[in-house]
């Protein structure tokens, strides 16, 4: 009978793509209950145009859309990724050749604005803004 042995230089090798498929697999968590408290529509109104996110937060991810909008409907739409560890939410996105960040505040769990700065290309941050919540999940 043969006995397998392992080099230590493969054990190590063994414990370090266990520990990174750990890790892999625990960052990509999508069998997290949806969380209400961030998930939904959010729109912020102007005269004759609107931007919106449609989010879905599960653990401290959020996943959705950034969209701009006019009375004909979505002019340009951007997938959102991001962090939320509430009071504090964190979204991303991409448009052209410009990265985006809309770092902002949810007062509580039950709030219906989403207060915060955008900023472009790591740039100053603009004046703050609030979306309002039209639909939950």
């Amino acid at each position: 009978m043969s006995i397998l042995r392992f080099r230590p230089t493969s054990r190590r090798h063994a414990w370090f793509l266990s520990g990174a498929l750990l890790l892999a697999t625990g960052c990509r968590d999508t069998t997290a209950p949806l969380d209400p408290s961030l998930s939904g529509r959010w729109i912020q109104n102007g005269l004759d145009t609107y931007a919106q996110f449609v989010l879905e937060k599960r653990a401290s991810r959020v996943t959705g859309t950034f969209a701009l909008g006019a009375v004909t409907g979505i002019l340009d739409s951007h997938p959102v990724s991001g962090t939320a560890v509430l009071d504090h939410v964190v979204l991303k996105w991409k448009s052209g050749n410009y990265r985006f960040t809309f770092d902002a505040i949810l007062p509580s769990a039950d709030s219906n604005e989403l207060t915060g700065v955008m900023a472009v290309d790591g740039g100053p941050p603009g004046p703050p803004t609030t979306f309002h919540r039209v639909t939950a999940p």
